[in-house]
């Protein structure tokens, strides 16, 4: 079997409909996994760290807020962060006047 990315052209595909060749889509895939293995590879360590600590709770700011808001609210601006913002800007609005 003739691997299809070793070619400069697609089967079945015309020249005036490609976007990119098989070897720039060969490359295209190595880059991408160079650069996200790093990501991943940090996202693992984070994950097993936090196994490690036995970490169940959530964070501090977390908890805090649920006592301040209650779950309803909590989950709310957890769905639509946008309101997050637009506390945040109002909390430097009032913090300005």
């Amino acid at each position: 079997m003739v691997d299809p990315l070793a070619s400069s052209t697609w089967e079945k595909v015309p020249f005036s409909k490609t976007l990119i060749t098989p070897v720039q889509c060969k490359s295209l895939w190595r880059q991408f996994k160079t650069e996200t293995e790093y990501s991943v590879s940090q996202a693992i360590s984070a994950q097993e760290a936090n196994k490690r600590n036995n970490n169940w709770l959530p964070p501090p700011w977390a908890i805090l807020a649920l006592i301040i808001l209650g779950f309803k609210e909590f989950m709310t601006l957890l769905r639509y962060p946008l309101y997050l913002l637009v506390i945040f800007i109002g909390y430097l609005l009032i913090k300005a006047l």
